[in-house]
């Protein structure tokens, strides 16, 4: 179970990522569906198809090179963060 009382960890910011690389791959299958089925049958159309899957799999490859170096459990202290904000627009409390 994770602990909320030491901060939510930083794998939540992996929810986001996670629905856009989703709503991205519908798009993607999407656009390669129509370029098969509706693109002329010559070797223009294989080419930009190739072009198309391998950019999407360059990136996804570089964003895991990027994204595997982080330590995705730890914690981030809302109250560091939140103090400063309060503390600045209700000086106050």
């Amino acid at each position: 179970m994770i602990d909320l009382s030491a901060g939510i960890p930083l794998a939540i910011l992996l929810i986001p990522y996670g629905l856009f690389v989703l709503l991205y791959l519908f798009f993607v299958s999407f656009n390669l569906y129509h370029l098969w089925h509706y693109g002329t049958a010559d070797w223009k159309t294989k080419t930009i198809i190739f072009c198309y899957i391998a950019g999407t799999v360059l990136i996804a490859y570089a964003s895991f090179v990027a994204l595997s170096g982080y330590n995705w459990m730890t914690p981030i202290d809302l109250q560091e963060i939140f103090s400063s904000i309060t503390s600045k627009s209700l000086p106050s409390l």
